[in-house]
């Protein structure tokens, strides 16, 4: 591939995530459909309001670090910048597509936080079948319950990771097989996401049935 093509290639590959980007802001602002929460259901979403024992400013500390240290390292070693390049496309892909599908679905789901009763009702004295008494931007969040944002970014950085580290160690191939160990560290980061995602359950931000059904979906 010549210069031009090459910098025409760069290009329209960055101006795709860019424009995947824009979607995502414009569908995290976004409102989300206003799902009817009938009685004998109520105890489902009456849950304490916590604090997230993984802020979002951490996940994507934790989800952009981890990959960048391990593309370091290795390209450290191999002295590869066209590898480097291609992992950091592959990567930002994964993001922008996972964030504007993980988005679009709550919008559509709009399925309620298991804290939401207190986000409507900041006093915890209320009716569903009531307007909410609470801050609207708080209310909005509380409709975006399923699938969480927070662990299919995990998942989506650390099977990037797997994947990447399963290709430089060559577990698959006849050089890496038998070596239980290679394997083992391969998988390694999905571990961060797993523990990410039960986080989401503990500190009553999502449904535990919610993290069933997205884990049959990555596996």
């Amino acid at each position: 591939m010549n210069d031009s093509r090459s910098h025409q290639y760069i290009l329209a590959e960055f101006l795709l995530r860019f424009v995947l980007g824009v979607i995502f802001l414009i569908l995290e602002y976004a409102e989300p459909f206003r799902r009817k929460i009938h009685p004998d259901e109520l105890w489902l979403y009456k849950n304490p309001r916590t604090e997230s024992y993984i802020p979002t400013r951490i996940l994507w500390v934790i989800i952009c670090i981890i990959p960048f240290l391990i593309t370091f390292l290795t390209n450290l070693l191999n002295k590869s910048k066209a590898d480097g390049l291609q992992a950091f496309l592959a990567l930002s892909l994964a993001f922008g597509i996972n964030g504007v599908v993980t988005n679009t679905v709550k919008l559509i789901v709009g399925r309620p936080r298991p804290d939401f009763f207190y986000r409507c009702f900041p006093d915890g004295k209320g009716d569903l079948q009531l307007p909410c008494s609470g801050k609207n931007e708080d209310i909005i969040e509380g409709l975006k319950s399923f699938p969480s944002g927070h662990s299919s970014f995990a998942f989506a950085s650390m099977m990037f990771c797997a994947l990447y580290m399963c290709g430089k160690l060559q577990v698959f191939n006849q050089r890496g097989r038998g070596q239980s160990c290679r394997l083992v560290l391969a998988l390694s980061p999905l571990l961060a996401a797993v523990f990410i995602a039960l986080s989401r359950t503990c500190d009553y931000h999502h449904h535990w049935q919610g993290k069933i059904c997205f884990s049959c979906q990555i596996f």
